[in-house]
């Protein structure tokens, strides 16, 4: 019996009433280098014999005979010899039923007009209908070996399993009652494996495991969590080899089930530990840097210190001189220049004052100020000080409470503030302080350092 292409015996059935359209398909093929043995029949009851016989390669039929038509032979030999091809070779059959003879189970159909293409709807036809052959001794094999795996399957502490997608059947091995608490059915629907997986994790494998049939992928592979039979979690690792027939259709799945409870107690144990030792390797860190933060301060504590003693001796001149030149007759000018000098040299002494403080271990004294003299104060530097170019208000809001600060620092807050907006108008300007009583809602108050919901000065 003829199945591979190159084997050029093949015994033809040829389902024909006329006898030149015989002769040319048994031309047509030998032309072509196919030898080939025909056996003719002209009626219903010579073909019903010919199929008991047996030992056909290949039926060419004609598709309308006097006493015959071609739809029934093709039924006929569709229940008594499916496995050989069967081909339409006719003049009259017409597009629609052209399609129903392949829907029916007909290999091809050749117009008689055209029949050069016979070769190669039998070649074709042959070598698809080996192909199945093939494929039935493997899935013999293919059953044979399964007993082998489920000898396999006792033999591990892992849960073997495998998929029939021709049926839609899931198998596990014997110890899957052991393993995860259930009293399963010899067989399972991929619907009722699928419902074992946590109900988060169900959709993620499903997809995951169509993609991969879709792509025409060779292993499977997925991590989720599986319910035990008593309600409990377990994750599970997945991983599965697909198999496929010769014509690319995934026929099974076989795969393995490993429990990773021990491998995830284990692997969080060492995140623990991992957690542990970052910890103290960083605790460890912040002690060095409140070290070296200490040495620095006290290094800069000595140097400050120095420092603010020079400039004690430096202001006190200063202020002696302010002193006096307050004593004599002055220009209205001339005096309010003595004046500023005086605040802002008793200002920095007071800045001396507080680095004394912070060389000795100590804090700035706080006080209570009214924010229209800090405002004013500043304003008189601002005109004193900036290119007349440049012009500065003050604006002030009614029943200003007084502010409990270091007044030095905020005169530097101040100051700074106005020297950036100072050199943000390198011609001309106007710099407006000003200060008033605000209310900030529980929401403003969250995202300022320090602020609380209600009434506040800003």
């Amino acid at each position: 019996m003829c199945q591979d292409p190159f084997d050029s015996h093949w015994r033809v059935l040829h389902l024909e009433d006329n006898e030149n359209d015989h002769l040319l398909v048994a031309a047509v093929l030998r032309a072509d280098g196919l030898d080939c043995e025909f056996a003719r029949v002209k009626s219903e009851e010579e073909y019903c014999q010919a199929l008991e016989e047996g030992g056909y390669d290949l039926i060419i039929s004609d598709f309308t005979l006097p006493a015959y038509d071609g739809l029934s032979a093709l039924s006929l030999a569709q229940k008594r010899a499916p496995e050989i091809p069967f081909i339409f070779f006719s003049g009259t059959i017409g597009e629609d039923l052209a399609v129903a003879s392949l829907q029916r189970g007909a290999m091809d159909y050749v117009l008689k007009q055209k029949p050069g293409r016979l070769t190669a709807a039998v070649r074709r036809s042959i070598r698809e209908a080996a192909g199945r052959k093939r494929l039935q001794a493997a899935e013999g094999a293919l059953r044979q070996s399964e007993e082998r795996l489920r000898i396999v399957a006792k033999a591990t502490n892992d849960v073997v399993w495998e998929w029939n997608m021709q049926n839609d059947q899931v198998w596990f091995g014997e110890n899957f009652a052991a393993a995860y608490g259930y009293q399963v059915k010899p067989t399972l629907t991929s619907g009722e494996w699928f419902d074992y997986i946590h109900a988060g994790d169900k959709k993620r494998v499903v997809t995951s495991l169509c993609s991969l049939l879709a792509a025409g992928g060779h292993v499977w592979w997925n991590e989720h969590r599986l319910r035990r039979g008593d309600g409990s979690l377990v994750q599970v690792y997945d991983r599965a080899a697909v198999i496929y027939n010769e014509a690319g259709r995934p026929l099974r799945l076989v795969g393995i089930k490993v429990d990773l409870s021990e491998r995830k107690q284990a692997e969080a144990k060492i995140r623990a530990q991992a957690d542990q030792l970052e910890k103290a390797q960083r605790d460890h860190r912040q002690l060095e840097e409140q070290f070296l933060r200490a040495q620095r301060l006290e290094s800069l504590g000595v140097l400050v210190s120095g420092i603010a003693h020079d400039l004690n001796n430096t202001l006190a001149p200063i202020l002696i001189g302010v002193e006096i030149l307050q004593t004599e007759p002055l220009s209205p000018e001339a005096m309010g220049m003595v004046h500023t000098m005086g605040n802002s040299a008793r200002r920095s002494a007071e800045m001396v004052r507080q680095m004394l403080m912070f060389a000795r271990g100590g804090e700035a004294v706080k006080t209570h100020v009214q924010p229209d003299r800090l405002l004013r104060e500043m304003s008189k530097v601002i005109s004193d000080t900036f290119p007349k170019s440049i012009r500065c208000r003050v604006s002030l809001g009614r029943d200003l409470p007084p502010l409990f600060c270091v007044p030095t620092q905020v005169h530097q807050v101040l100051m700074n503030l106005c020297v950036n907006a100072r050199d943000a108008m390198p011609t001309r300007g106007t710099i407006t302080l000003g200060a008033e009583r605000i209310l900030l809602s529980a929401e403003e108050a969250a995202g300022l350092t320090g602020a609380k919901a209600g009434n506040m000065s800003a």
